[in-house]
């Protein structure tokens, strides 16, 4: 399982299309989420999405494709469309938070990764049951520990850096930022503070 984090853009959508192309294709991390909240993600997703198929991810003209192929399309327009719709779910693996207010919940094994724009936002409960608490608000790149649990950020997409979430062979999870080539600049195991929550995002 590999969480990757990218910091709010500031507009610059060819960075964070380059940056999230490099996390779902080279890097081949499960999940990315954005912390900015901007409309340039939307933005970056549904151009690619549309470059990939007409219509991008509209579930009914997929089928639509889907079924006019079934009927009367050639071996190599199914392979393209299939391997346009393999494409298209690993686009749905980008996620964005839903509001400045809001808490995105994810589990990493059985740590709780708790997101928000704002750490201002976080209450006593977010802290006392997460282990990594992440946010994007922040003019750099940051990572605090108290005690079984973390307090991080990449910081703006602007410094090059994305933070990582993952569990590794051994079973062990680690929390670490990364440069653009995928090389840590740090990176530490994700200590104590066990959770028990479902998934929520």
């Amino acid at each position: 399982m590999k969480l990757a984090f990218v910091g709010p853009s500031e507009g610059d959508t060819d960075a964070l299309h380059r940056m999230v192309e490099r996390l779902l294709m080279h890097f081949e991390v499960d999940k990315v989420v954005y912390l900015g909240l901007d409309d340039t993600l939307d933005r970056v997703m549904g151009a690619w999405a549309e470059s990939v198929f007409p219509g991008g991810n509209d579930e009914r003209q997929l089928v639509d494709a889907a079924a006019r192929l079934a009927c009367a399309g050639s071996p190599g327009d199914i392979d393209a469309f299939l391997a346009a719709d393999r494409l298209l779910e690993r686009l749905r693996a980008v996620r964005r938070l839903p509001s400045e207010t809001a808490r995105a919940v994810e589990m990493v094994d059985d740590r709780i990764v708790t997101v928000v724009y704002d750490k201002a936002m976080l209450n006593e409960e977010d802290i006392a049951n997460s282990s990594v608490l992440v946010y994007g608000k922040a003019a750099e790149p940051f990572v605090k520990r108290f005690g079984p649990r973390c307090f991080f950020t990449p910081g703006p997409l602007s410094h090059g850096r994305f933070g990582l979430v993952e569990l590794d062979a051994e079973d062990q999870v680690f929390l670490g930022l990364f440069d653009t080539h995928g090389q840590p600049e740090w990176r530490e195991a994700v200590q104590g503070q066990r959770g028990t929550r479902m998934k929520v995002m």
